[in-house]
């Protein structure tokens, strides 16, 4: 019969997988998802710094369709009331034509009433693809620095 052999540092080893397969839970992946997507959504807020409100509305919140993600994104609700623009912001909008919703009816606009007014577009200011672009390198370093910490953590017993 073979001898058993005996692995130093076993102990640490059982503990660090422990710890691995601990963080790689849904609730444990989004904690150190939100981390790195702190990194982004700070730096969104940066810059649509020029329409407060906007910067106040961009935030992190939880992604429906996947237990372990987030999602960085510009709220809206009572708390958030430009979050709303968001996407013109960030893409622009063509010249258009507004109608009234009731056929017959006016737009009340600049303290005049209006059949029809010609809106000249908005040209698009972006703030979170370049937050992506600049800053999704570090959100993934700041990630596995989360996840590496709460194993070391494990490994030691904490």
């Amino acid at each position: 019969m073979a001898k058993g052999v005996q692995l130093k540092g076993g102990k640490q080893a059982g503990l660090v997988l422990k710890a691995l397969a601990r963080s790689l839970d849904a609730e444990a992946k989004r904690k150190h998802v939100r981390k790195g997507a702190k990194v982004i959504s700070d730096e969104a807020k940066l810059n649509a710094s020029h329409t407060p409100e906007l910067a106040d509305a961009v935030g992190i919140v939880s992604n429906p369709d996947d237990a372990a993600g987030v999602i960085v994104t510009a709220r809206r609700g009572k708390r958030y009331p430009k979050g709303y623009i968001a996407h013109i912001v960030e893409y622009g909008a063509a010249p258009h034509f507004i109608k009234p919703k009731k056929e017959g009816g006016l737009l009340k606009f600049n303290g005049g009433a209006f059949p029809l007014v010609n809106h000249p577009g908005v040209k698009a200011t972006p703030f979170m693809r370049p937050a992506w672009d600049s800053k999704k390198d570090e959100a993934v370093q700041v990630i596995g620095q989360s996840i590496k910490k709460d194993i070391q953590a494990a490994a030691k017993g904490k």
